[in-house]
């Protein structure tokens, strides 16, 4: 079976990237799978430029590896890349939320994503639970105001998107992820800054592979 439709659009490169993300992400495409450009552009109903360029931006975000003479394949984590995605993100979304929490429209906007995340886990869609999980995080960067640092952050978008779909992977269900998030919300909410930075760092760190020796 296919894993890609044709496309028909103007935008080629655009919307193959955005299928090969999506595809990545929803582990339709497990890590360390290679990615034959062929294979790819035919079901795509592309031709193998749009598909290469593709693979190119997908690499610079770090979602695939391009290996010489052995061309790409989807990026995989080890534990300690996840540690240190992890120690990464408590870094710079806790210097977000000291910004953030001031924010009168943090919590609202924290709410509506959280919202979506519950509908989603209620359905059983893993991954738009994921692209809410981080949506949900990448709002307290965005809710500080701090640009550079939301450059930073957007640089690692990708790897921190694919490391909580690996990561919610070890869990049994989805059920408590969306919850996971509510002494953050609430913290930030009461406006207790030490608290909220405890509730981040319990939530980032809150998963199977980090409690494993």
């Amino acid at each position: 079976m296919a894993t890609f439709r044709s496309l028909q659009t103007s935008s080629v490169v655009k919307e193959a990237h955005r299928a090969l993300h999506e595809a990545i992400i929803r582990g339709e495409l497990q890590p360390g799978a290679p990615l034959f450009e062929a294979v790819i552009a035919r079901e795509m109903g592309v031709s193998r430029g749009p598909v290469r360029e593709a693979l190119r931006l997908l690499e610079r975000s770090g979602l695939v590896i391009h290996e010489p003479n052995r061309g790409y394949r989807v990026a995989s984590f080890t534990k300690e890349d996840l540690r240190e995605l992890a120690g990464i993100r408590l870094a710079l979304e806790g210097l977000s939320l000291r910004k953030a929490i001031e924010n009168p429209e943090t919590a609202t906007r924290l709410e509506e994503v959280l919202g979506e995340m519950r509908k989603a886990q209620r359905k059983g869609n893993r991954a738009l639970a994921v692209e809410l999980d981080r949506k949900f995080h990448e709002t307290i960067i965005l809710m500080s105001g701090q640009k550079r640092l939301h450059a930073i952050w957007s640089g690692l978008r990708d790897q921190i998107e694919l490391a909580v779909a690996e990561i919610s992977h070890s869990y049994p269900s989805l059920a408590g992820r969306a919850p996971s998030h509510d002494p953050l919300l609430e913290a930030i909410k009461r406006g207790d800054m030490n608290v909220a930075l405890k509730a981040l760092e319990a939530h980032i760190y809150d998963a199977p592979v980090f409690r494993e020796d």
